[in-house]
């Protein structure tokens, strides 16, 4: 965050706020807080110090975070049209299935002789200042990406009942801490550290129970890390149980062909449940 993008940013986050009188006015927090970076930036401009201090300055005033505000920006037409590119670019079309009273599944995947039902979940990650430490809650990202396989298993049961096509739940995310591992710990019930210690445990929690029986009824789980108009890293997650195991195979090997980044991740579903 430069110089100029840290008073923008400040500038809004003040003027997003109730202001009493005798509270300090917008000149003088500008002043304070730049002379705060460059005190913690040795004399000069660090924009990974900028940024901290926008974070410090963001809690201190109970605002969303800029990563949070970008993420919401993108709507689910952005997100959609996203996939659709990912998709074209791999050979594969997509077809979107209009809205109706009667619920659907959001469109269809196509190509090498296979078709797939495809519904899109996009989750919001918001900032909870009363959340420790990071700010953001386990248990509610845990229940939303939990929720969107019980809303997507009833789509693809109101159109397509005797799951005849293969079924694929797409998730997209733009903001950068809410990303595949997220699923995986949703998947599995607990959030573990990095030496395996589970510090977040919601394996008894309701949401958690009720889906362990539907998840495989899903066959392929895609994660998707968004911008507005591009793919950044793409995450399969292949359900090994699925009876259209081999058209799930065939197109994750076509999708693979031209990877994202050099960080895509392909796994087995069940490597993550009980």
């Amino acid at each position: 965050m430069d110089k100029k993008q840290f008073i923008a940013r400040l500038k809004h986050v003040y003027h997003s706020t109730k202001r009493q009188p005798g509270d300090s006015s917008l000149n003088d927090l500008r002043d304070a807080f730049l002379q705060e970076v460059i005190a913690k930036s040795n004399g000069g401009w660090d924009d990974i110090v900028a940024l901290q201090v926008m974070g410090f300055v963001e809690h201190l005033f109970n605002v969303q975070p800029e990563a949070t505000r970008t993420a919401q920006r993108i709507t689910s037409d952005d997100a959609e049209a996203t996939l659709e590119r990912f998709l074209l670019d791999r050979d594969y079309s997509y077809e979107h299935i209009p809205e109706s009273k009667d619920q659907s599944p959001d469109g269809y995947i196509e190509g090498y002789g296979h078709k797939y039902l495809c519904e899109l979940k996009s989750p919001v990650l918001m900032f909870d200042h009363d959340a420790a430490p990071f700010g953001y809650k386990f248990s509610t990202t845990h229940r939303k990406i939990l929720d969107a396989i019980h809303q997507a298993k009833s789509q693809f049961d109101a159109l397509d009942s005797g799951h005849s096509l293969p079924r694929i739940l797409v998730y997209t995310s733009a903001h950068p801490q809410l990303d595949y591992h997220n699923f995986i710990s949703a998947v599995r019930g607990y959030e573990a550290a990095q030496d395996g210690m589970i510090t977040t445990d919601l394996r008894n929690t309701n949401v958690f129970k009720n889906t362990q029986p539907i998840v495989e009824d899903i066959d392929l789980y895609i994660w998707l890390r968004i911008t507005s108009k591009s793919a950044l890293r793409v995450s399969y997650f292949c359900n090994t149980a699925s009876l259209h195991k081999d058209k799930i195979d065939r197109l994750i090997e076509q999708l693979k062909s031209k990877a994202v980044s050099n960080m895509d991740v392909h796994a087995n579903l069940q490597d993550f449940m009980q």
